[in-house]
């Protein structure tokens, strides 16, 4: 647990805010990795535009697969609920796949979908509604 306290000068905003938090990490050769996380925090946000009080959650986890043919596949998400003087929720789901080459070559396509929603939206028209699918490919050389 944390108690913190940041600002900045140069956009004229500060946040307050408690932070609790869990992470767990779980690597078994044989079967792959899981990661996964809980956050918790309480606070005020203020900047030129206003200030707001804020409460959220953030779950996320994330799972891959022992390597089979040079070859690994996974799959994770994270969730998060803001309320208090803000009512948003978000999520982001994940795909990924791995192939590894030449002995310490890599090639990691991810896939990302998240989805952003004001539920304080009062218009009879909701349009406060956000998503995005994202595909992110990387080429890496181990070290």
């Amino acid at each position: 647990m944390a108690n913190r306290k940041t600002e900045n000068d140069d956009i004229g905003s500060s946040a307050e805010f408690i932070r609790a938090a869990a992470d767990l990490s779980l690597v078994l050769e044989k079967y792959g990795q899981l990661n996964a996380s809980y956050a918790y925090h309480d606070g005020d946000f203020e900047n030129s535009g206003g200030a707001f009080r804020f409460r959220e959650q953030v779950v996320s986890g994330d799972l891959l697969s022992a390597a089979y043919y040079n070859l690994r596949a996974g799959f994770g998400g994270t969730y998060m609920r803001s309320k208090r003087d803000l009512d948003v929720e978000s999520f982001l789901v994940r795909l990924t796949g791995i192939y590894s080459f030449m002995d310490d070559y890599k090639v990691e396509v991810v896939y990302s979908a998240f989805n952003f929603d004001d539920l304080a939206d009062p218009s009879p028209i909701y349009n406060r509604y956000y998503t995005a699918n994202v595909v992110q490919v990387t080429l890496a050389k181990e070290l």
